[in-house]
């Protein structure tokens, strides 16, 4: 019952960056829940290094600041 309940409402999580290893989660909550949605802060912070490849990104998502987060 829980779960047709979140089936009919919109799921949006709020995160601070695009993260390789919490793509991975998004991706996979997206397959399970069709209206779920990811709001960033930001796409990245100066310490982080790590390479986005936005093709692996399978769910809406959406960035609100287009300069690093910190």
């Amino acid at each position: 019952m829980l779960k047709s309940m979140m089936l009919k409402s919109n799921i949006i999580i709020i995160h601070n960056i695009i993260s390789p290893y919490k793509t991975l989660l998004f991706n996979a909550l997206h397959v399970a829940y069709d209206n779920f949605k990811v709001l960033y802060i930001s796409e990245s912070e100066h310490r982080r290094e790590w390479e986005i490849d936005k093709d692996d990104i399978k769910f809406p998502y959406y960035v609100m600041f287009s300069v690093p987060a910190d």
